[in-house]
């Protein structure tokens, strides 16, 4: 590596716990006091309940390992033991931290790895701009603190320390090196498939870029073995073993939002889709990445390196391109890292006599759209922090409600609720029909079946009657129209104002509520 004394005493490395301290400072002024975000939310989507549900505890382990994304399925069991025995069962004191801490871990993984590829060190300005044009995006903000997303945040976490391990072994070689890379290697594809790749490439590229292969495949073949194993029982583990429907297995149904398509032109719409149409910030972070690229290697500067790089990024992004219904800005973290931090330590290489005062002209150049996001969060109706803001304080007060009540409510047999619905309160725990009913009995010990009563339907709450209801799925929550609240005089409700405030009434005239 390059460790002159000039650079080296600008980079990162020379003092990390300085440099990652400044990160963390940013990171929570950004997002705990600019967009006025907790640290700790609240469940508010229906997967999300799903996935912070403490029920989990009570599953057989078996049932999580046996199932296409083992490591991910075992955290959450692991985290709903955790949580039912130390945490009063609340799983989001230990889902949330993890969601803000695998961004820190999986970005100086990969500033590690690049500064590995490039044999570089990265300036400490260069580490800091790349992390604050990283973590001002807007499509962050639900990405962080949606919990749906803990399985490529798993993955993720995974990935890059497994990146960072075999950057390592590049320059030690050892055994154990290479053993702790597979495993993590492992850990990383058996939570969520999009880190196949990228070890990979990375691998393919320490093993060949300075032409001797065969012997290098020779001296390593252990680890090349076990790679391959490794891969092998993967498909073997997805198509054969486990039961259900595999995730590598295609749907053909072109409405479907996991349909699969190796189309070039839908390939490319997707691709121009997480290039272009998430926002200005990634238009200004591609636009960078691709001129930065551009110019590395017209004027020779690391091109193998640089085009290492794209072909990375192309490989994260790879299992997301042949899925043209299911494009989610949180796909696109994997990525963005590498493109953030590749960008500007390109620029800091081609400007080498001048890299001090060009990189700070330049991170603050690229960080003006980040420094308008800033100031539009100050406010309090910019979509994103205000949406997750508006959410988390609903979610909990839906909460706060049932908990003050439950008593009266288990006394119950069935139980009205009113107020939770399309275009009220959207997010609770009767979403989908009752999909997530057994966060209300497991989580918050409420008994009774419930009648969702609604104004309007949609895919998250369908009108149903009895020979309608998906028994297997939700026998205790039924959803109906609130025109036929008439004819439930006599059951005792729960109503819900817009804010998520509710109360319990034994009993009330059906009438009062129909408007």
């Amino acid at each position: 590596m390059n460790t002159n004394s000039s650079a080296a005493a600008r980079s990162w490395n020379e003092r990390p716990i300085i440099a990652i301290s400044v990160a963390v400072a940013l990171y929570c002024i950004y997002y705990f006091i600019f967009c006025k975000l907790p640290i700790i939310g609240t469940p508010t989507f229906r997967i999300d309940y799903s996935v912070a549900t403490v029920t989990r505890a009570d599953d057989d382990i078996m049932r999580s390992l046996f199932h296409s994304r083992p490591i991910s399925e075992l955290y959450l069991y692991i985290q709903a033991i955790l949580a039912r025995h130390l945490l009063d069962g609340q799983t989001k004191y230990l889902i949330y931290p993890l969601q803000h801490a695998a961004l820190l871990v999986y970005f100086f993984s990969i500033s590690k790895v690049i500064e590995s590829i490039f044999k570089t060190r990265i300036h400490v300005l260069t580490f800091l701009a790349a992390w604050v044009l990283f973590i001002t995006n807007p499509g962050l903000i639900g990405d962080v603190y949606k919990l749906e997303t803990i399985v490529g945040t798993v993955s993720m976490f995974f990935g890059g320390l497994a990146l960072v391990v075999l950057s390592r072994w590049d320059r030690n070689r050892t055994q154990t090196g290479a053993i702790v890379f597979v495993l993590l290697y492992a850990f990383s594809i058996f939570a969520k498939e999009d880190f196949i790749l990228p070890p990979l490439f990375l691998l393919g590229w320490y093993l060949f870029r300075d032409g001797e292969w065969k012997q290098q495949v020779i001296d390593h073949k252990w680890l090349l073995s076990s790679v391959a194993l490794l891969l092998v029982f993967f498909v073997v583990f997805n198509k054969f073993i486990i039961p259900g429907r595999s995730f590598i297995d295609p749907v053909d149904k072109a409405k479907s939002p996991y349909f699969m398509t190796l189309n070039p032109i839908s390939m490319a719409k997707v691709a121009y889709y997480y290039f272009v149409d998430e926002g200005r910030h990634i238009r200004v972070l591609s636009l960078f990445y691709a001129i930065t690229t551009l110019a590395a290697l017209a004027l020779g500067k690391k091109w193998k390196e640089t085009l290492l790089i794209a072909l990375i990024v192309s490989g994260l992004m790879a299992p997301y391109l042949i899925m043209p219904n299911h494009k989610f800005s949180y796909y696109a973290i994997k990525w963005w890292i590498w493109q953030a931090i590749a960008s500007l330590l390109l620029i800091q290489m081609i400007f080498t006599k001048r890299e001090a005062i060009v990189t700070a002209l330049v991170s603050v150049f690229v960080l003006a759209p980040a420094l308008t996001n800033l100031s539009r969060h100050r406010g309090t109706a910019w979509n994103q922090s205000a949406y997750f803001r508006d959410r988390f304080a609903k979610s909990e007060n839906v909460q706060r409600t049932l908990l003050a009540n439950r008593n009266a409510i288990n006394v119950q047999k069935r139980v009205a609720v009113v107020g939770i619905g399309p275009g009220e309160i959207e997010q609770s725990p009767w979403q989908g029909n009752g999909e997530t009913g057994h966060f209300l009995r497991g989580d918050l010990d409420l008994d009774p079946k419930w009648i969702v009563f609604v104004k309007s339907s949609d895919a998250s709450y369908v009108v149903t009657d009895d020979t309608q209801m998906d028994v297997s799925q939700a026998p205790e929550i039924a959803v109906k129209n609130i025109s036929e609240i008439g004819l439930y005089k006599n059951l005792p409700r729960l109503v819900f104002g817009p804010d998520g405030n509710g109360e319990f009434i034994e009993h009330q005239p059906a009438d009062d509520l129909k408007n």
